[in-house]
């Protein structure tokens, strides 16, 4: 299960959303389930945009799960919010951890960082680029702390190519380079057991 923001979600949810792209990569074996959400941050706002408050019955919806990737952070950096502070946000991504590792029975939590912003000079994300470089930092900490995978999609996306327009939204080829890096992620040794199982749920 992908539970993310509008990045995982965008264009449509449909065939070019980058979970879609990662499901195509071997759909025999591996069912992607997108419960993602536009402008879904971990704890703030509420109903389906406050992440903490809807995973439990997402990942109900979906059990058994073997993974639980999660892409979420960029909205919790908007002004509207504070914004908090990458420990703050980095506190309610711990929390969804925490739900998984109670609500998820075997699934294996998956943790991406935030994508990097361009240079976003009005809304309520103008000037965030740097706040999201700091919560990348906070959740390469968590991820090491937890001893839980980590997938450094701010390390690996480009801002001046992977971007659309709005310095905000993954573009094609940002939205391909994210599938690419979860699919490589899922082939290490841990993984490759459970696909002699049959079809993985993600």
């Amino acid at each position: 299960m992908v539970f993310g923001d509008s990045n995982a979600f965008r264009p449509d949810g449909g065939n070019t959303c980058w979970a879609t792209l990662l499901e195509n990569k071997d759909p025999a074996h591996l069912n992607v389930f997108n419960e993602s959400y536009n402008g879904r941050t971990t704890q703030y706002d509420v109903g389906e945009r406050n992440g903490l408050s809807v995973i439990k019955s997402k990942l109900a919806s979906h059990a058994p799960l073997d993974y639980v990737i999660v892409m979420l952070g960029t909205n919790d950096a908007k002004s509207k919010y504070g914004p908090p502070s990458a420990a703050d946000v980095a506190d309610g991504m711990g929390q969804i951890l925490d739900s998984i590792d109670a609500y998820g029975g075997s699934a294996e939590p998956i943790l991406m960082t935030p994508p990097p912003l361009g240079n976003v000079t009005t809304g309520e994300l103008a000037g965030a680029q740097s706040r999201i470089s700091l919560i990348a930092i906070e959740y390469r900490s968590l991820a090491a702390d937890r001893d839980i995978r980590l997938i450094d999609i701010h390390a690996i996306l480009d801002n001046r190519t992977d971007l659309e327009p709005d310095q905000i939204h993954l573009n094609a080829a940002g939205r391909k380079k994210v599938a690419n890096a979860v699919w490589e992620n899922l082939q290490d040794e841990i993984v490759m057991p459970r696909r002699e199982e049959g079809l993985w749920h993600a």
